[in-house]
């Protein structure tokens, strides 16, 4: 259906027992997905970041720039926002920061390690 977008809230399925969203395949049919959180009855926090390494878990296979831009622009995109989400001239970015070892040389690999969670966020 031209226009439609999901949205994915794996911590929600799972605490809901009402199984995966088919990602891949809803991909591979050109859905547009993006990322995001449904409501404290149904998860301990909103952090979006707790639902982006949920969906890594359930889907290893997904690529560290798709859930990141799952996240981010995909969202923006879906509520009609295209000023946000990204970087670029004119746009509004917003920015989550992340601590990080002095050594980190694989960002994507710590970001989706587990032991990576927002420091702060800001715009």
């Amino acid at each position: 259906a031209r226009g439609v977008v999901v949205v994915l809230c794996p911590r929600s399925n799972d605490a809901l027992g009402v199984g995966r969203a088919p990602v891949v395949e809803l991909r591979e049919a050109g859905v547009r997905l993006c990322i995001g959180t449904d409501s404290l009855a149904s998860v301990p926090t909103l952090d979006l970041w707790d639902d982006v390494l949920a969906l890594h878990r359930a889907f290893p296979s997904l690529e560290p720039e798709w859930l990141v831009r799952a996240a981010t622009r995909a969202g923006a995109e879906a509520l009609g926002f295209d000023d946000l989400g990204r970087i670029a001239p004119g746009a509004r970015a917003g920015f989550a920061f992340f601590e990080g070892p002095p050594s980190l040389r694989e960002p994507f690999a710590f970001l989706f390690s587990g032991e990576a969670h927002p420091k702060g966020v800001g715009a």
